[in-house]
């Protein structure tokens, strides 16, 4: 109870008896005594840069808040923040939303925003068709399974069309309802490509150790032949807060460490770039 004129305040690193927010989904809500809800927050940075503070405040904060980020927000709303998708008041519901697709050579990179606001995400399912768009989780390839927001399809035909669908899954196994803003589709151009010309693999394997951890992880890789090198480090909302490794590295197996003392605990991703070929891991900070 917040007496008038008083306040509360919620610190991650010292919550109050009754209250642990889980950073991926929970929001604080302030009601009244009639249980009608006056304002919210969303806890974490999983939605997005400066979320964390009430939604709806008295007064507006548009000409402060940065949204999702100033590159994949295209419009601003006090509500919920997406990637690639305009912003709005209410929540989406259980749905992906901002799926975009972009084509190189002969690969497409998917994004997509996760629907971390609802506690009953639990992951999220991928899938492609050569003739539509899957209506189902069942309804073509599965190209990606996991929580993460972020695929590359690759060995993609070119002068053909690929359609994709984000499905949700919830914590009983069932699955979001496609949307327009679920679906994508892209067809790569024959030009500057040869019918025999694959990209070579480059990228054997992938780890992180240990995972979860604390402070410094491990980073290990094997590459298939010399390359040029980037090993990144992203926060679970897509944006790069580190660069460990930038340059060329003979092929074989590699190592790099990423000393994340000064980062808040959190689910991170490191991406590893050689060539034209990426890969990714999941990792979990823990302190």
């Amino acid at each position: 109870i917040i007496r008038p004129g008083g306040y509360l305040v919620i610190d991650e690193n010292d919550f109050p008896d009754g209250f642990a927010p889980n950073y991926e989904a929970d929001n604080l809500y302030l009601v009244n005594s009639g249980g009608s809800v006056l304002d919210q927050v969303g806890w974490s940075s999983d939605h997005g840069e400066n979320v964390s503070f009430m939604r709806f405040p008295d007064g507006d904060c548009e000409n402060n808040f940065l949204g999702y980020n100033d590159s994949t927000s295209y419009s601003f709303e006090n509500g919920f923040p997406s990637r690639g998708a305009p912003n709005r008041h209410e929540s989406p519901g259980f749905v992906v939303i901002g799926t975009r697709a972009y084509g190189g050579e002969s690969w497409v990179d998917l994004y997509w925003t996760n629907p971390i606001w609802d506690p009953e995400y639990n992951s999220s399912r991928v899938v492609s068709s050569f003739e539509h768009y899957p209506e189902t989780p069942d309804d073509g390839e599965i190209v990606y399974q996991g929580d993460g927001q972020y695929v590359q399809d690759v060995d993609v035909p070119v002068d053909q069309w690929i359609y994709y669908t984000v499905f949700a899954r919830d914590n009983g196994g069932g699955y979001s309802a496609p949307t327009e803003e679920s679906r994508a589709r892209v067809i790569l151009s024959r030009v500057g490509v040869r019918d025999d010309q694959k990209l070579p693999r480059r990228i054997s394997f992938l780890r992180c150790y240990p995972n979860p951890f604390n402070a410094t992880v491990n980073i290990s890789y094997g590459l298939t032949e010399d390359s040029d090198v980037v090993v990144e480090i992203y926060n679970i909302v897509g944006q790069r807060v580190a660069t460990v490794l930038d340059g060329l590295q003979q092929s074989g197996e590699h190592s790099q460490s990423w000393d994340a003392s000064a980062f808040p605990s959190g689910v991170y991703f490191a991406r590893l770039e050689a060539g034209r070929r990426s890969a990714s891991a999941k990792m979990l900070l823990l302190k």
